[in-house]
Formats: C-alpha cells, sequence, structure tokens
C-alpha cells in the first residue's frame, strides 16, 4: 500500500496554502488602499495648488492677468518636469507655467464649464499622462465678469513610481510575515501532534516492557484513541488466552486416548500381534509429536499477542552452545560464534530458545566438525546465519525438511518435528526463514529479524 503523507506536513501545506491566500488578499487591499491614499494626497496637493494660484492671480491696468505672487514649488519653472499650471478665459490660453514651455494643456471643455473642482486625465508635453484638477472661477476685469479655468497637473508616473516602491516593500514584508507565520504553524502543529508523539513512545514502550495497556493522561480526543487501542489489546490478550486454555484443553483430553491405545498396543505385542501393535506405536508417535508441537506454537508470544522483550543476541545463543555442549556429541563440535555483544532482538526468551534451540540441536546432529552462528544487524533487519560442515541437503529436499514429522535419515535420532516448529514460530512473530544448502558442503540457515522499532513520528 502506498504511504500517506505524514499528519504533520499535511497540516503543515494546509497552513501553508491558507497563509498565501490571505496574505495574498491582504497584499492586494493594502495596495489599493495605499494607491487610494496617495490619489487623495496627490489630489489633494493639486488643490492648493489651484488655490495658490486662484489668489495670486492679478490683472494690470490693460486688463493682462499675471501673477502677482509666484508658485513656491521649483518644478513649475523647470521645463517638463511633470508639473504644470495653466489659466484660460474661455477657450484661449493665457497663462502658462514654466514648465509647460511652449506646450498648453488640452483641458476638456466639460472640465471648464463645471462648477467647482474637477478631476481629469490628460496627455501632457510628451505624451506625459497627467492627472488634473481643473476649477472655474469668475473674475471682473474691467467692465465684464469674465470665466476663467485654472488648471493645475501632474505626472501620474510619480504616483507610480510611489506605488511601485510601496509594492516593493508590501512584497518584502509579506515574505517575512509570510514565513513567521508558517513558522509559527509549525510549532503550533507540532505542539498540538505532541499527544500522538507520545502514544507513539508509548507503544514502544508498550511492546517492548511487556506492560499490558496504555496508561497516562492523554487530551481528550487522544484519549479516547488510547481506550480504543487498550480496549483492542485486552481483546486480543483475551482470545490469545482461550486459546490457549483451548490447545492445553486439546491436548489434556488427547492424554487419555493416547495412554489407552498404549496399554492396547502393549497388549498386542504380549499376545504377538507385533506388526500390529508396531503400527499403533508408530500412530502413537505421530500424534504425541502434533500434540507437542501445536502446544508449542500455542505458547508462543510473538509480537502480535504478549509484547516481547528485546533480549541480548550474544548472551542468548552463548547460553543455548553451552547447553548443546552438554549433548551427545556437542564437546567434539567446534562452535564458532561471531554476533556482536549489542545486538538486541525481539523476542521472548522462551520462543527464542525454541527457535534455536531446535535449529542448533539440527546443526549438532548433522554436523561433521564445526557449526558457525554469526550476525549483523541494520536499523531495520537483523540477520542471523547458523550453518553447518555436514553433508547437506540436496536442493529439491530443502522444502521437505520443513513439513511436518519429515526426516531425510531415520538413523539419526529426532522426532522430525524441529525445524517445522521453528518455521510456525517464526510465522507468529513475522520472521523469515531461508534455507539454503550445497551437496557436502552443509546446511546454512538465514533467519531475518525485521525490526519493529516504530518509525519516528509520522506526525
Amino acid at each position: 500500500m502506498k504511504d500517506q503523507p505524514s499528519l504533520r506536513l499535511r497540516l503543515i501545506f494546509a497552513a501553508g496554502i491558507a497563509i498565501c491566500f490571505v496574505l495574498t488578499v491582504v497584499f492586494v487591499f493594502l495596495e489599493y488602499l495605499f494607491e487610494r491614499h496617495v490619489t487623495r494626497k496627490s489630489e489633494a496637493e493639486l488643490g492648493v495648488f489651484v488655490q495658490q494660484i486662484m489668489s495670486s492671480l492679478s490683472f494690470d491696468q490693460e486688463g493682462q492677468s499675471y501673477l502677482n505672487v509666484p508658485l513656491a514649488d521649483p518644478r513649475f519653472g523647470r521645463p517638463y518636469s511633470g508639473y504644470y499650471w495653466q489659466i484660460n478665459r474661455g477657450n484661449a490660453v493665457i497663462l502658462t507655467s514654466r514648465s509647460l514651455w511652449d506646450q498648453s494643456l488640452q483641458v476638456p471643455s466639460a472640465a471648464r464649464s463645471f462648477a467647482g473642482s474637477r478631476i481629469s486625465q490628460l496627455s501632457g508635453p510628451d505624451d506625459q499622462p497627467l492627472i488634473s484638477m481643473a476649477r472655474q472661477v469668475f473674475v471682473k476685469d474691467k467692465d465684464n465678469s469674465s470665466p476663467y479655468t485654472i488648471v493645475a497637473a501632474m505626472n501620474r508616473e510619480e504616483i507610480a513610481k510611489f506605488l511601485e516602491s510601496f509594492d516593493n516593500d508590501l512584497k518584502v514584508a509579506m515574505f517575512v510575515l509570510g514565513a513567521v507565520l508558517l513558522f509559527a504553524a509549525w510549532q503550533q502543529i507540532s505542539i498540538g501532534l505532541r499527544p500522538l508523539e507520545r502514544v507513539r513512545r508509548d507503544i514502544n514502550t508498550l511492546r517492548t516492557n511487556a506492560k499490558q495497556s496504555l496508561d497516562g493522561n492523554y487530551p481528550e480526543e487522544i484519549r479516547l484513541l488510547v481506550e480504543e487501542i487498550n480496549g483492542l489489546l485486552d481483546g486480543k490478550d483475551e482470545a490469545l488466552s482461550v486459546a490457549r486454555a483451548r490447545a492445553a484443553d486439546l491436548a489434556h483430553g488427547l492424554k487419555t486416548p493416547i495412554a489407552i491405545l498404549a496399554a492396547e498396543s502393549r497388549n498386542l505385542h504380549k499376545k504377538g500381534e507385533t506388526v500390529v501393535a508396531q503400527e499403533i506405536d508408530q500412530q502413537i508417535n505421530t500424534m504425541n509429536r502434533h500434540v507437542e508441537r501445536q502446544l508449542t506454537v500455542a505458547r508462543t508470544r510473538g509480537r502480535g499477542g504478549d509484547f516481547a522483550k528485546k533480549i541480548n543476541l550474544h548472551n542468548s545463543m552463548s547460553r543455548l552452545i553451552g547447553t548443546m555442549k552438554q549433548l551427545p556429541n556437542g564437546d567434539r563440535i567446534n562452535w564458532k560464534l561471531d554476533i556482536p555483544e549489542n545486538i538486541y532482538v525481539d523476542f521472548d526468551q522462551h520462543d527464542f530458545e525454541n527457535v534455536f534451540g531446535n535449529i542448533l540441536d539440527n546443526a549438532r546432529k548433522w554436523s561433521d566438525q564445526a557449526v558457525e552462528i554469526n550476525a549483523k544487524s541494520s536499523p531495520h533487519v537483523t540477520e542471523i546465519v547458523v550453518r553447518d560442515d555436514g553433508p547437506g541437503v540436496p536442493p529439491e529436499k530443502i522444502d521437505t525438511i520443513l513439513q511436518r514429522g519429515s526426516r531425510l535419515d531415520e538413523t539419526i535420532q529426532g522426532s522430525g518435528f524441529g525445524l517445522a516448529i521453528t518455521g510456525d514460530i517464526l510465522d507468529v512473530y513475522g520472521y523469515r526463514l531461508n534455507i539454503s544448502s550445497k551437496n557436502n558442503q552443509g546446511l546454512e540457515l538465514k533467519i531475518m529479524l525485521e525490526q519493529m522499532e516504530l518509525a519516528p513520528s509520522a506526525t
């Protein structure tokens, strides 16, 4: 099944999208507000210019208009500076700022006839885009009262420069703010997911220390999950206990029929019916082996029922080798143990002794001179190899030695169930057993113990 992205990454990704969306909306809104602010400020400035021109407009004795007080802003005196003013009487231009030089502003007729101030867009010298304010006033010159239109204009590119500068600063500010918000979201998510991290650690402790349930104070949302996990554990332990009890009851119930059959076999031997008695004895031995095998598997704890403790591989294997040396021919074999002392594996001690006791006992029976046991460990897998120098097994018969009650050589003492039981126990743990052999070069058993340490928090 394809791995899903971690909950932490999903939340931070969703937070990142939300932050980007909000900051984009805020950026557009602030840009709009600033543009309105700058535009209003520019219009207010044009209004001041128009007011100054109105207050400075005078006429000489011949009726010629002039400004008795020049505008203080020097930009009106610099040609094509982007700041201009102009006075019209009707359609005629009577006064212009020096900045217009030999040009004039084409004031729309609607602006000239509008009572009050009017904002409009004009085209200035060199096709400069201008924003202008026009105000119509009536001035009495000589004996007549004539309408005058006073126009003040500025280059809209000046406003655009302010907006561009503001945009650049605002982008930097939004980027910094986004980074800060994203970091804050990461911290918030990390704090919020800590209870899940604690559950992960507690489950790992539950497995390695053989505790029976999760305990401790958890937030309400996590507490419900913990209660469900504890419920599953209790149900699994109960089901396992019932299964073991039934297996034990079954074995106990079979003892009486087997004992009766054994008594009948002895009676047949006494009567001289040896062939029938031997057949019954063979079936009795087979039933005894089946019962022993099922009881062994039923007692296996594995990693799915009671949680196994970690055991030191080197020390446990050394004790088993010591036991093997006390068995027939065990002391004549050169037991070569090459296992680092810092390797720990997930195994119940009793199950470990069942598995590797059978494996080493098989090597003891078939080995000529030496048995090698070595191991290596990686973060996820521990590989244990047991190799003997016996006659080996033909490749086509390797599967046979894992079958129930199968024995390749009847002259060697044994039930034929040792490696079969070993395979069953390893299956309960989820471990793998690989057997390989070369004729006349011994048998090699490779056990792959996949570490069940919980991965770093996927939250």
